[in-house]
């Protein structure tokens, strides 16, 4: 570990805070932050904030996040505090106009992009992409859970986005990288670290930089980062942006915390993160713009072939967004109606995983909820069709097992724990038919491990 740390330049890095690092990698624990979803969870907390994004706190210490039914529901994001700088970058971007598409080029597990949808316009249409089939998984579940219905998830290489050319108005590249900045998280960072693969990781997040480069509308913007230290990986990855790719540097009016480092090359700025020097693991970020031609971008109007019909569940259900109900060959799906509008340019050249979020059925004249249906922010779900439950009650949900309710009602309801959707149950006359996806359920509960965010809530 001593060998990673001595080779960041002593430009970028004292020999006494070189030593504040090591020594943070050596002998402290991580420290644990989380970021609220206002749509959801919108609380002041009992803890310290972190500085740099809004409605994010610190941890004193790691609990069992899986036994907080919130969590469960997505109305809190467990990221690095240093992840979380974007969120003042995006703040910072100089737009001549709001931003209409932007893509996270690779996404999972979905931290970022997150809160990019979270920080940019409501209108804004965010591309989620994730090359890696296992990887897509955890991506599509934090998508699905977070609620926000104006993202749309890819599984595409990023040499297929060449194809939208000049299409995003924003474009992130958190890029797989060595890994030096998670020592202390993943003992394979360290197991698996060489000079090799510092150089093979360079090769190819330039090629995933020239694909995003390539989708970026001339004026755009490209936010690059990773979780490593050597400059190999970022500051001459930026270099490579400005002297070899004619991108422009990039001025944030940003006056980042002391403890931030801040390195400059080309004219450009970067912000790294260090452990022991600030209260995350290790992060680097930085901000080139393409090249404005002036010419004209824009993408002719092209038409989807989606089956219209009307809300089937209007006294359950109420839009709060533009949105459209659409029958598929597998049920009912809505899409936001900017989401329609990306969907008939980019599906015919990307594979799309999710755009619209699953509606429901209907069967024998019924309407039946899809299972997932309760989770999105667009959406208002009549409080007679809300079962409140309490912290024992969500566990055993959470868990598929047996659940019994004080109530007499009937039929489909959603489950709500401190006012947030956890997910669907038809109440029957002698039982509980639990819709919780099977395959997110909690396996080995453990009450000892007890935990919930709400009790962090200033009262």
């Amino acid at each position: 570990m001593r060998h990673i740390v001595d080779n960041i330049p002593a430009t970028i890095l004292s020999t006494e805070k070189k030593k504040q690092l090591l020594a943070a990698l050596l002998t402290n624990e991580p420290k644990y932050s989380v970021r609220l979803n206002t749509d959801k969870f919108n609380h002041a907390l009992n803890l310290k904030p972190v500085e740099w994004c809004k409605n994010a706190f610190y941890l004193d210490e790691k609990p069992r996040f899986s036994m907080d039914p919130l969590w469960h529901a997505g109305a809190y994001y467990v990221q690095e505090a240093g992840s979380m700088f974007l969120d003042s970058v995006i703040q910072a971007l100089p737009f001549e106009r709001l931003p209409e598409t932007v893509l996270d080029m690779c996404a999972a597990p979905g931290g970022k992009t997150l809160l990019m949808a979270g920080a940019l316009p409501a209108s804004c249409v965010t591309v989620a992409n994730e090359i890696l089939p296992q990887r897509f998984k955890s991506l599509h579940e934090n998508v699905i859970k977070w609620g926000n219905c104006n993202i749309i998830t890819t599984n595409n290489s990023p040499g297929d986005f060449e194809r939208l050319e000049s299409y995003f108005d924003l474009v992130l590249v958190d890029a797989p990288c060595s890994g030096e900045g998670l020592l202390r998280r993943h003992d394979e960072a360290l197991n698996q670290w060489s000079p090799k693969l510092i150089d093979e990781c360079s090769f190819r997040q330039k090629q995933i930089l020239e694909s995003s480069l390539e989708c970026l509308k001339p004026g755009g913007f490209l936010i690059y980062s990773t979780c490593t230290y050597n400059t190999t990986e970022n500051e001459e990855n930026i270099k490579w942006l400005i002297e070899e790719k004619n991108c422009l540097p990039v001025k944030l009016l940003l006056e980042p915390a002391p403890e931030i480092t801040v390195t400059e090359t080309c004219g450009n700025k970067a912000y790294r993160f260090f452990p022991g020097i600030t209260s995350s693991e290790g992060f680097f970020i930085s901000v080139v713009q393409k090249q404005n031609n002036h010419r004209d971008n824009h993408w002719p109007s092209k038409q989807i072939n989606v089956k219209r019909v009307g809300n089937p569940a209007k006294n359950i259900i109420v839009f709060t967004a533009k949105c459209i109900v659409a029958e598929e060959k597998n049920g009912l799906k809505f899409y936001t109606e900017n989401v329609l509008e990306n969907l008939r340019h980019i599906s015919g050249h990307l594979k799309v995983m999710d755009a619209g979020r699953d509606f429901g059925a209907i069967k024998n004249s019924k309407f039946i909820p899809s299972e997932t249906l309760g989770y999105g922010t667009c959406l208002n779900i009549n409080e007679a069709f809300i079962e409140h439950v309490n912290y024992d009650e969500a566990i055993a949900f959470l868990c598929r097992a047996d659940l019994k309710l004080q109530t007499k009602k009937r039929g489909y309801h959603f489950v709500s724990f401190e006012n947030v959707c956890l997910g669907l149950v038809n109440l029957l006359e002698n039982r509980v038919n639990n819709y919780y996806p099977n395959h997110w359920r909690i396996l080995n509960a453990d009450k000892t491990q007890a935990f919930t965010l709400k009790n962090f809530i200033l009262q």
